[in-house]
């Protein structure tokens, strides 16, 4: 077996060109964006999968829009200080991750589908067949981020299921969390101007499992007649005025739950 080492310079490169690769299973019109990378990748000839790869990526200006020319997602900044991802040990480390500027929304039709399902293209389905060769055991997935900082700029929910559309946005939500880590204890915050009001949430536990959690939610000044189609969709009058301010915590111990 041979060692092998490559470094991976990019500088604003196009992701354009892999929109033709994408194509053939979404409904995609456009892809921008500018890629830049830092990469260090080491590994061996023997074994494919036995690479390390460190440095960092960078992704400006992106923007993604459906065959409708819809946006389905843009951002002005992505940043990834790689320290270590190991794909033997099926291992992911870094040191940062930041996404600014994000705009996105999401959007519900009377046919059960959304924005995000219509952009998929349809599968043909294919018949497998099972055979007796044992399969290797996965590896758990590791991923560690030290420092997470997500910005979304907008985000808007629109319910076209409603004898009255429901249209809501939410803008300027942070989302930060420092020693990430997918499989252990996190302490997640999020901050958001939702609608003409705000929200507030803490949450400390893990992904995976609430059987252990402290969820803290506070929200101010949210204009209850934002919410009116919901309401005249179940009882047929509208929410005229009203505004709610709420704060909650729910903690699990040992699955027993304890609300505030």
């Amino acid at each position: 077996a041979f060692c092998v080492q490559a470094d991976v310079n990019l500088k604003n490169f196009s992701t354009a060109i892999v929109l033709p690769y994408l194509q053939e299973t979404m409904n995609l019109s456009s892809i921008a964006g500018r890629l830049n990378t830092n990469i260090k990748i080491k590994g061996q000839t023997k074994h494919i999968m036995n690479l390390n790869v460190f440095g960092n990526v960078s992704l400006n200006d992106f923007s993604m829009k459906d065959n409708k020319d819809k946006n389905v997602v843009s951002l002005d900044r992505l940043y990834c200080d790689i320290n270590k991802i190991d794909l033997n040990k099926n291992q992911y480390l870094f040191n940062q991750l930041t996404i600014n500027g994000i705009v996105s929304s999401y959007e519900m039709y009377k046919n059960s589908t959304n924005n995000f399902s219509f952009l998929m293209k349809p599968t043909k389905s294919s018949k497998t067949s099972t055979t007796n060769a044992k399969k290797e055991k996965e590896k758990p997935m590791i991923v560690k981020v030290k420092d997470v900082k997500i910005n979304v700029k907008d985000f808007n929910i629109k319910d076209l299921t409603l004898i009255e559309p429901f249209d809501y946005n939410i803008k300027n939500i942070n989302i930060t969390s420092k020693d990430f880590d997918l499989n252990g204890k996190n302490k997640i915050d999020i901050v958001a101007n939702v609608g003409k009001g705000d929200l507030n949430v803490n949450y400390e536990g893990t992904l995976n499992s609430i059987s252990n959690m402290n969820l803290v939610v506070k929200m101010k000044n949210i204009q209850m007649k934002d919410f009116s189609p919901y309401v005249k969709n179940m009882f047929s009058c509208p929410l005229t005025n009203g505004t709610l301010a709420l704060k909650s915590q729910t903690k699990i111990t040992n699955n027993n739950l304890k609300g505030i």
